[in-house]
């Protein structure tokens, strides 16, 4: 027992989030495993089947049953509690794992290969749509920051897992037995679900739309609901998932005509999978948010694609040379191995946060967007562009066309992603403006600091008073940095309210500046305590003899703060008590607890 209130320290649970967090990881671990033993049954079945063609086809049929399905759930999440919604989805999962498993015992067909294919990636789409959906709710933002990576950690294992498991496959009919650990995984993801919904509350509250504050081009209003970030992560997606896709068809091909029997197949297909996915997992322990806070959202979001035009490159290089077969099997295996790694380890996770800066409901309608359209229509794409590419002559299809596309699509996925991090930005700008106190929610702080900084120089107190709170808490070195500017503001809140912030730490020559000239006579007093702390008694003297009860009553303050036993202090203090003028005398009692 006494280990486990270490543990819970060491992965950041607070009191009461133990149970939640252990339900939710092993709810992702059960449908890890299952998605991924559907995965490698589909492809291993589409392999057997004239993969050149049978490929092209099946991610063609499935990016348009993606899409299908996810203009369902669009509707059905609007008109279903999320509770009930999550329940039939993972319902509709076991009832087509079930309909898998019968396509495979109903014969070799492409048609049924293709179909089985369209089966996996409706699974993937609904079991991720399902995950992200009921985690959104559950787990408020500032409770995300902290604890999504601990509840999608049981991904990565339980895939690996799932790919050393189907190594064991060596035969089309022991592919049953993948598709029934399947199936037993997703029952048990629904079991633990039902276990989830009980112990929470489970509904989404309905927030006011988010108020676009710059003009939008008509198309993006209508397609994108006014947010250019939604837009430009839907673009960025479509290219990566068209690159993706294009390179995972080479990988598998490749494979099938280096090991032509399914066991030699299967093998090789789950060596790498399983490589891939604890490789992720590494590479995600190693690189933690804070790595990625320092590195920044722009370049983080860019390593995908530059890595990818890297070794896109290298390939026109080794084609130069000439390769043989071998080598260029190993070079397809290692590029879908970067590309995975770089994609479930670093990319996807940033990619999720940036959602952040919008209201609740257009965070699951950006994500509905980008994860069930765009990411099937750039898989699509790739598979049309595949079965062009396959019917062209043989003097023709050189393979610079499919590596030229994939270049394209991979730089114009960095554009993208650059614009992605600009429209963040901007997006997170325009939050912040609204709700600072908010800012505490969010998953890489670092990132608002210039914006808030930005902000201080804002004419409108408010707004100001709301990023001095704000840095304060986040980032107090910048409001030292500031002082300067804060401390001449026009407004005389924030002018007292940084007095008040940093103190002892304020340069003497602002003090002084604040407490011999300030219109505002509680800055004047502020100031003078403050400067009476660190001043020499020659410059105290020579500032007590002004006439401005104000300045004597801080400098009095401060100093006799600083020196308690000062008789020097405490006989001006004095004379301020025993002075005719009534301001004088009201400006001693203040401070007559000096007495």
């Amino acid at each position: 027992m006494a280990s486990a209130p270490a543990l819970h320290r060491f992965l950041g649970l607070r009191a009461g989030e133990a149970a939640t967090v252990w339900l939710f990881f092993w709810h992702n671990f059960l449908l890890g495993i299952g998605t991924i033993l559907v995965y490698v049954s589909a492809n291993v079945i589409l392999l057997e089947n004239h993969p050149e063609t049978s490929l092209p086809i099946a991610y063609l049929v499935s990016a348009a049953a993606m899409m299908g399905i996810s203009k369902v759930y669009t509707y059905f999440e609007h008109h279903l509690l999320l509770q009930r919604l999550a329940v039939r989805v993972l319902l509709s999962v076991i009832v087509l794992t079930f309909v898998m498993a019968l396509l495979v015992f109903i014969g070799h067909s492409v048609v049924s290969a293709v179909a089985i294919m369209a089966g996996y990636r409706i699974i993937y789409l609904l079991t991720n749509l399902e995950f992200w959906g009921i985690s959104a709710v559950v787990f408020d933002v500032r409770q995300g920051k902290r604890l999504f990576s601990v509840i999608s950690a049981g991904d990565m294992p339980a895939k690996a897992l799932g790919a050393l498991l189907s190594i064991v496959v060596h035969y089309h009919n022991e592919l049953y037995w993948l598709l029934l650990a399947a199936f037993g995984a997703y029952l048990g993801a629904m079991i633990v679900l039902q276990l989830t919904i009980r112990s929470h509350n489970i509904n989404t509250i309905p927030a006011p739309v988010r108020l676009i504050r710059r003009a939008q081009p008509s198309f993006i209003r209508q397609l994108f609901g006014g947010s250019e970030l939604v837009f430009t992560m839907c673009l960025s997606l479509m290219a990566i998932a068209c690159v993706v896709t294009s390179v995972e068809y080479f990988f598998f091909v490749n494979v099938k005509h280096k090991f032509h029997a399914q066991a030699d197949t299967m093998t090789a297909i789950g060596s790498v999978l399983a490589m891939t996915y604890l490789l992720a997992m590494l590479f995600k322990l190693m690189f933690s948010r804070q790595t990625f806070e320092n590195i920044g959202i722009r370049r983080s979001l860019s390593l995908l694609p530059i890595s990818g035009l890297v070794a896109l490159v290298l390939f026109g290089g080794l084609h130069t040379v000439g390769v043989s077969e071998t080598a260029l099997l190993v070079y397809f295996c290692g590029l879908y191995l970067l590309l995975e790694v770089l994609r479930r380890a670093v990319f996807d996770p940033i990619f999720l946060v940036m959602f952040q800066p919008l209201s609740p409901p257009d965070r699951l309608r950006g994500h509905t967007l980008v994860k069930g359209f765009y990411e099937p229509l750039g898989m699509a794409m790739a598979g049309l562009l595949l079965l062009i590419f396959n019917h062209l002559p043989k003097a023709v299809a050189v393979p610079a066309i499919p590596f030229g596309w994939m270049a394209a699509f991979m730089g114009l996925a960095l554009f993208y992603v650059r614009r992605s991090a600009q429209a963040y930005l901007v997006t997170l700008k325009d939050t912040l403006e609204r709700r600072f106190s908010a800012t505490t929610d969010l998953v890489l702080p670092t990132t608002a600091v210039p914006i808030v900084a930005e902000t201080l120089g804002s004419h409108e107190p408010e707004d100001v008073l709301n990023a001095i709170d704000w840095l304060l808490v986040q980032h107090p070195d910048t409001l030292t940095e500031q002082a300067g500017t804060l401390l001449t503001h026009a407004d005389s809140q924030v002018r007292y309210r940084v007095l008040n912030i940093l103190k002892g730490d304020t340069p003497s020559i602002h003090l002084r500046a604040l407490a011999e000239t300030d219109p505002n006579v509680a800055v004047r007093e502020r100031a003078a305590f403050w400067f009476a702390r660190q001043a020499n008694p020659d410059e105290l003297a020579t500032l007590l003899d002004r006439p401005d009860w104000a300045l004597q009553a801080g400098l009095i303050d401060g100093w006799l703060a600083a020196t308690p036993n000062n008789p020097p202090a405490h006989q001006r203090l004095r004379a301020l008590a025993e002075s005719d003028n009534p301001d004088y005398q009201i400006a001693a009692l203040k401070i007559s607890h000096h007495l």
